[in-house]
């Protein structure tokens, strides 16, 4: 019970109702099927595991020892077919992958990080998948089924490929002080009112950015309208450096 508590409350559903055809099947496939689980069979999608656990309940019906390890992984039959049935992409099995990728693109020295590890506020992968970078790590979705696995793969690259512009097209260079000693006279003085609001920001571990979108009556819709912005010239960066990227990219965002 402990064990299927752990389950990821997205799956936990789906996950039960297969572990209960296990067990009907014989109790003592409930514990190797959940350390299957945990393991790749954790990473398909509910028709994937529903017809793994169908083809485990014919080959035990067959043959008891092939089904024990046919649920438990334990086999090179059942590891081929997990795979073949496999079409969310977890990032641990890419990211070295995509790590080699990064410097073989982009030279930039950035690391591959999840969502889920990411610093800070708890990070969501429900919905779309989402990306971000924090001028050291690019963090991308835990996982990516929104295709097949080759699609999947592909939207890890470019998530990665975008995500990595913030860093080679200089978007964290930007120094709120400084911005704001090259302002003219009038607005060096607008500005030097939240001059002492900034330097506390700066010395709570607030980025140069939002310090800056902080000045607006409306910072999260200046940080939006910003992000809109810098996207798009990191795109038309992208497309003139590499041209393929463009190519490859559109269609998949």
């Amino acid at each position: 019970a402990q064990a299927c508590g752990q389950f990821p409350d997205s799956k936990k559903s789906w996950m039960l109702a297969e572990l209960n055809r296990i067990i009907r099947l014989d109790a003592q496939l409930a514990e190797p099927f959940i350390q299957s689980l945990a393991r790749e069979l954790g990473w398909l999608d509910p028709p994937g595991l529903n017809a793994f656990v169908t083809t485990a309940i014919q080959t035990y019906k067959r043959n008891r020892t092939l089904g024990e390890k046919f649920v438990s992984l334990s086999s090179q039959v059942a590891l081929d077919a997990c795979l073949k049935l496999q079409r969310v992409v977890p990032l641990q099995q890419i990211r070295h992958r995509l790590s080699r990728y990064l410097q073989a693109s982009v030279g930039v020295p950035l690391r591959i990080r999840s969502i889920s590890s990411a610093p800070g506020e708890n990070r969501s992968t429900a919905g779309e998948p989402a990306a971000f970078s924090d001028g050291r790590c690019v963090y991308l979705p835990d996982e990516i089924g929104i295709g097949d696995r080759q699609t999947n793969v592909n939207l890890y690259k470019m998530l990665t490929r975008l995500e990595a512009g913030y860093a080679e097209f200089h978007t964290f260079w930007f120094d709120v002080q400084k911005w704001a000693d090259g302002l003219d006279e009038e607005a060096r003085g607008n500005v030097a009112a939240d001059r002492g609001r900034i330097d506390s920001m700066i010395s709570a571990g607030c980025s140069d950015l939002e310090c800056l979108f902080a000045l607006f009556p409306l910072p999260r819709l200046a940080s939006d309208l910003f992000t809109v912005f810098e996207h798009g010239r990191i795109w038309a960066c992208l497309n003139r450096k590499d041209p393929g990227v463009g190519r490859r990219g559109r269609p998949l965002l």
